[in-house]
């Protein structure tokens, strides 16, 4: 007989289990008999244990002592997505005899039907469509809907019905749910349901206005409006909502994975004046425009960029440095193609966008809004002194037969030197210096950066060549454009020696390729173009902003308060300077006034002293 039944209520990673009780009543002191478990009209997913050793077909002895009662524990266990099954019978049969006891095994009654039955978890829903392909959301200007969002799920247990039947017979809800990025509290979305009094509801995959295909695939509209849900980064989720049972977390309730994703309705514009905020212009100096939002810079470059000079030459993406990174982007003209000379003085104009009715290029930000209006600017090249000048440039030798590891620096600097000397026929350059070099003997290839003084100037801590006083009246731009042109006819040259020898065993020579060229103008220079000192703060704010790659503003007035906030930071750090200035000023006074008292004290000292040897005289 069963002594013990299991509980009615059995979670699905438990199983389920019974205690009979065996007695022997039949002759002799003992004998041994078979268990068999059967079941019949079962799934046949279900195994059956005693004393921890499954039960097989053949079932299993038991050796029972006359009139003695023995209890057992029958452990049954579901099989693989079986939540409910036919009972089983155990009967005990004694080896001897035909017949036996049998015993049903169930834990509950279904429609006046005993059963084993476990409970069900809370259904399952899965991400379906684009949010299961993209695995993200984006929403931004160029979407069709930007009020409403449309979510698509799952039902991955469709073929034992619907949401709607819900075989689990406890499912109350589906809702999505949405939460800022870096915020904890989830919020229910909601949906525009026309046919209620209350038009937006929480957005319920299991409601009345929810149809689910015969597929299992349900599709309903976040509501998006700006009112419910403000621009910003976001995470969604959906979680399916049971009736509560004590037990493990996945029986009353599961949750999908987050997914990210972007509301962006605002397009990037540009804030402040293009910097350095100054008219005049060092050729070769990065000019930089910084914008409202973190730009699109993955590369190609989604832009056009064009720098035009008057009566000169138009620059774009093939000929500039274009660096694009956060919220700005910068542009800086190649030197090393253009007679610098020709740049003095003239003005220039910048365009940043789409150039052209044909063009297909926008600036973007990093949610794929584009630019409405060009970013369009004018300024000048300033008219610098070349004489007093300096220049620069990085130089990278292939082929070059670096020296050994004993070789120092200056060794191969002056190995550059000469190459340098010897290329440009530049046989006394007294202003010529080689910097920081780096050599891979491995690789035979060399870099160096080189810089050309102005004639009025020497430098004796920078490593210098030449001892003769031959060109020395040359402004160092000149020098530099001696130098590039000899590269380029030398590299031109071994071009065409190596197709005529490329099947011969021939030494390789050197190539030059020249970087980063710059030119310095002299201080008195710098000093009469430098940014106006009431643009002096705003210009290092609108730098310090530049620079914050990742900083998150999410609309302009943010920025604003970002440049508030920074002011008056930089204005509390003067006024505290200030004050210790003052306060040690005031230290320094009132030294100074116990200095003079203790003069005045010991000239009154002094003055009576003299008096009493007066008196002592008299």
């Amino acid at each position: 007989m069963v002594s013990e039944y299991a509980h009615s209520i059995i979670f699905p990673g438990e199983p389920m289990v019974f205690e009979v009780e065996l007695t022997n009543e039949g002759v002799g002191t003992s004998s041994t008999f078979r268990l068999f478990p059967a079941q019949s009209n079962g799934n046949g997913g279900v195994s059956v244990a005693m004393d921890g050793v499954v039960i097989g077909e053949d079932g299993t002895s038991v050796l029972m002592k006359k009139n003695i009662m023995m209890k057992k524990q029958v452990v049954i266990t579901r099989g693989p997505g079986i939540y409910q099954d036919a009972p089983v019978f155990v009967t005990l049969q004694s080896k001897c005899e035909g017949g036996g006891s049998v015993v049903k095994l169930s834990n509950t009654i279904e429609d006046s039907v005993a059963v084993l039955k476990w409970l069900r978890p809370c259904p399952k829903v899965e991400w379906a469509s684009e949010l299961k392909r993209n695995k993200r959301f984006l929403v931004n200007l160029e979407s069709e809907m930007q009020d409403k969002l449309s979510v698509t799920i799952m039902n991955p247990d469709a073929s034992n019905g619907s949401y709607r039947k819900d075989i689990t017979g406890r499912l109350k809800h589906i809702y999505l749910k949405f939460r800022k990025i870096g915020s904890i509290q989830w919020n229910y979305a909601k949906t525009h349901v026309a046919t209620m009094d209350k038009k937006d509801q929480n957005l319920d995959f299991k409601a009345d206005y929810a149809e689910e295909g015969s597929y299992g695939y349900v599709t309903l509209d976040w509501n998006i409006e700006t009112r419910l849900v403000k621009p910003g980064n976001y995470e969604i989720m959906v979680a399916t909502v049971c009736e509560s049972k004590d037990g493990p977390d996945e029986i009353n309730g599961y949750q999908t994975e987050p997914l990210p994703g972007v509301i962006d309705l605002s397009r990037p514009e540009q804030y402040g004046q293009p910097l350095p905020l100054r008219n005049d212009i060092i050729a070769g100096e990065e000019i930089m425009v910084v914008f409202t939002e973190p730009l699109d810079c993955s590369e190609p470059l989604s832009f056009d960029i064009e720098l035009r000079i008057s009566d000169v030459a138009t620059f774009d993406k093939e000929n500039l440095d274009v660096r694009c990174e956060g919220r700005t982007i910068g542009l800086q003209m190649r030197l090393g193609s253009i007679n610098y000379a020709l740049l003095l003085g003239k003005d220039f104009e910048i365009e940043i966008g789409r150039i052209g009715k044909d063009s297909l290029s926008y600036v973007s930000d990093s949610n794929g809004n584009n630019l409405e209006t060009n970013v369009k600017f004018q300024r000048s090249f300033a008219n610098i002194n070349l004489i007093t000048a300096s220049s620069s440039f990085r130089l990278l030798l292939e082929d070059f037969p670096c020296a050994s590891n004993e070789t120092g620096e200056d060794t191969i600097s002056d190995q550059i030197a000469q190459e340098i000397l010897s290329l440009g026929g530049l046989s006394n350059v007294k202003r010529i210096t080689v910097d920081d070099v780096t050599c891979n003997n491995k690789e035979r290839r060399a870099r160096a950066q080189v810089q050309i003084s102005p004639p009025s100037t020497t430098k004796t801590s920078l490593r210098r060549l030449g001892e003769n006083k031959v060109d020395i009246d040359l402004a160092s731009v000149d020098i530099f454009e001696t130098i590039q042109s000899a590269i380029t006819t030398h590299n031109h040259l071994q071009t065409g020696s190596r197709k005529l020898n490329e099947n011969r065993a021939v030494r390789k020579k050197l190539s030059y390729f020249v970087s980063d060229v710059q030119v310095m103008p002299s201080k008195d220079d710098l000093e009469k173009i430098k940014t106006h000192p009431d643009k002096e703060h705003e210009e290092s704010v609108l730098y310090h902003l530049a620079s914050q790659i990742d900083f998150d503003l999410e609309n302009v007035e943010g920025i604003h308060d970002f440049i508030l906030t920074e002011t008056r930071n930089e204005r509390e750090e003067m006024k505290h300077e200030l004050n210790l200035e003052r306060e040690k000023m005031r230290e320094e006074i009132k030294q100074e006034l116990d200095v003079a008292n203790i003069k005045t004290e010991l000239e009154e000292i002094k003055s009576k002293l003299n008096k009493l040897l007066q008196l002592r005289t008299d």
